[in-house]
């Protein structure tokens, strides 16, 4: 038998023969293949599978078919971009983007938690050729499998989980939906927000094209949402803020905020453009002050705490936001 068992961005040129994990039992054939051979279009995937090229124990199956642990899949050759390709990240640059070293916060033979740089993507897309999840796969080649266990905005830094196991994946996606994880976020909002506490419980409605952008509203025809908020410090024309969230709706603090009059300093889509350049102008400030600095949830009865520290930049700017002598 032919078993060359290839990587993910390796080249496959002739037919070769590969065996799914134990862990990977019961996945979508269509699925494992798109994850296995990311460089591969979808297309070629569903094509193969239903020409026939593609064999599961000698017999044809459909996309569809669910993995057993015993499984024999004949793949025919498939070509695929090398690690030199445009769009894939140099192991040199994706450690750089990635400073694995400085950014790993907590692992164990379950997940990883890193704290995600600010301007990465978590993976590619349409704008972005590459992310965080590629580089990670690039740079720990040790790891047979990792996967996000949620999302965080690009301009968002902060602590975000990853699974390196399918079934453990699948459980960190269940702790998210059933809202069983506490994440725990700072914010720096504009302007001086007057009560201590504030909850904004007003649903979201995503995908409403604004200027020819993707946007996020607050619309009677969205989904719950609730945001908590929290005033840890007020300056002169700024407040601190710890936020907690009731759900995971995409741009909710930074929508939620914007809603009430104080939206999130930085922030280039929601924020307030006029303050954002006196605080560039200023500070020197090229980021969002937005990030994720706490995550606590349990897999498999443990419990894990993981909190994620702010970077120099916003360090630095508390730190002179506070100065007596600071006035915006």
């Amino acid at each position: 038998m032919n078993d060359t068992d290839q990587k993910p961005g390796e080249r496959a040129l002739r037919v070769h023969y590969i065996k799914p994990d134990p862990d990977q039992a019961g996945q979508r054939l269509d699925n494992f293949l798109r994850t296995r051979y990311k460089s591969v279009p979808k297309s070629k995937i569903y094509n193969i599978i239903r020409k026939g090229e593609l064999r599961v124990n000698g017999r044809r199956v459909k996309a569809e078919y669910r993995l057993q642990r015993e499984d024999e899949i004949r793949v025919p050759p498939l070509r695929q971009r090398t690690l030199t390709d445009a769009n894939t990240p140099t192991l040199e640059l994706a450690k750089k983007r990635l400073p694995l070293e400085d950014v790993l916060l907590y692992e164990d033979d379950s997940v990883l938690v890193v704290n995600k740089p600010i301007g990465l993507a978590v993976h590619g897309g349409s704008q972005v050729p590459w992310g965080l999840i590629e580089a990670l796969r690039l740079i720990r080649t040790d790891l047979k499998f990792v996967e996000l266990g949620h999302r965080l905005d690009r301009e968002t830094s902060g602590a975000l989980v990853l699974a390196k196991k399918r079934s453990i994946l699948k459980l960190v996606h269940q702790a998210f939906s059933e809202q069983s994880v506490e994440k725990i976020y700072w914010a720096l909002l504009a302007h001086r927000v007057g009560k201590k506490q504030v909850t904004v419980d007003l649903p979201l409605e995503k995908n409403i094209y604004q200027g020819g952008e993707r946007m996020v509203r607050v619309s009677r025809d969205g989904k719950p949402a609730a945001t908590h908020l929290k005033v840890l410090e007020k300056f002169d024309n700024a407040t601190e803020t710890e936020i907690k969230l009731d759900s995971g709706r995409t741009h909710q603090i930074r929508v939620h905020t914007q809603y009430l009059g104080h939206p999130v300093i930085g922030d280039q889509k929601y924020g307030d453009t006029e303050l954002n350049g006196v605080y560039k102008t200023t500070f020197g400030l090229d980021r969002m002050c937005l990030h994720a600095q706490s995550i606590d949830f349990e897999i498999e009865g443990k419990t894990i705490s993981v909190k994620a520290p702010l970077d120099d930049r916003l360090l630095r700017l508390r730190e002179k936001l506070a100065a007596k002598n600071t006035i915006i």
